[in-house]
């Protein structure tokens, strides 16, 4: 009797005191056997913005092992969800995002071509009146009616609206002189002389009444025997700078609206463009680039002369 009151007393002792038996686990943080729930651990599906746990969720002594060393069966790991994680932006606690995408730090993609419809709108062109060139938005049989034959060939114009940088257009000649465009254009001049600008950034500074000069060649390879560009882009270069004719905005605006690049899909070996309008030469020729500029420089849906914004296009002022 006095045995068994004893081991009554012991039992009696250790339940008032929070202890277990002889084999029974108990994590460090006194949760109990079956579920180690530690303070501030996650349970078996834990949620919460941008986390896959609980706030600094931890086991009491770093683990969910009682202090004897046997593990209860539901513990979960120092730091790791028993469960699935949700929430924004969650991830598992062991670091891996949950989202299945990936993002790509290098070229955006364009994606697939623009096309579009030739436009009826009216063609553009300085119309000669007794052989004295007239800046005016004629009608295309009076513009085309005045022209010299030097003036070049009207093509089907593509509307004159932006799509969205890096997408391309697919244009309906080559070379393209006018159509959808990026929104931001080439600064003019020749910094681009010895590069080759996509179309859809030169024909926007041909929606400006602007004179594009091209020659075929790829600066990145060279000629086709090996040469440079730099001999083919030379007379192209002494002509934008001061050989072709004066921008009819010269005198109120300092402009001098030509453009020169590279376009290694040319057929011939140069050309000059305007809105609408295309000269090609097979050899370079002086004489008809300046009868095609006087026809067509100052002539266009917009009349812009300044360089597009540096901190807008910070890529249209790398040469």
């Amino acid at each position: 009797m006095r045995t068994l009151a004893a081991a009554a007393l012991t039992l009696l002792l250790a339940a008032c005191s929070g202890s277990s038996p002889t084999g029974t686990t108990v994590s460090s943080s006194g949760a109990s056997t079956g579920s180690s729930a530690s303070s501030g651990s996650s349970s078996a599906s834990s949620s919460g913005s941008g986390s896959s746990s609980a706030s600094s969720s931890s086991t009491g002594s770093g683990s969910s092992s009682a202090s004897s060393g046997s593990t209860a069966s539901s513990s979960s790991t120092s730091g790791s969800a028993s469960g699935s994680s949700s929430g924004s932006g969650s991830s598992t606690a062991s670091g891996s995002s949950g989202s299945t995408g990936a993002v790509d730090a290098g070229e955006p993609d364009a994606g697939p071509p623009f096309t579009y419809s030739t436009d009826p709108h009216t063609y553009w062109c300085n119309v000669f009146v007794d052989g004295t060139a007239t800046t005016f938005a004629a009608n295309d049989a009076g513009c085309i009616a005045s022209l010299p034959a030097c003036a070049g060939t009207a093509t089907p114009l593509g509307p004159p609206i932006h799509v969205t940088e890096p997408q391309r257009v697919a244009y309906h000649e080559e070379p393209p002189n006018a159509g959808p465009h990026w929104p931001y254009w080439s600064p003019w001049g020749t910094l681009h002389a010895h590069t080759a600008l996509p179309a859809e950034r030169f024909i926007h500074n041909s929606e400006h009444q602007g004179v594009i000069l091209l020659y075929r060649c790829d600066p990145a390879a060279g000629l086709p025997d090996g040469g440079s560009c730099d001999a083919m882009a030379a007379p192209l270069i002494a002509f934008a700078n001061d050989g072709g004719p004066e921008d009819p905005l010269f005198a109120s605006q300092g402009a001098r609206r030509y453009l020169v690049t590279a376009r290694p899909e040319l057929p011939s070996s140069y050309a000059a463009i305007a809105w609408g309008w295309t000269l090609e030469m097979n050899d370079w020729d002086a004489s008809a680039a300046a009868c095609f500029a006087a026809a067509h420089l100052g002539a266009g849906p917009e009349p812009v002369t300044v360089d597009p914004d540096p901190f807008g296009c910070p890529q249209c002022f790398v040469p």
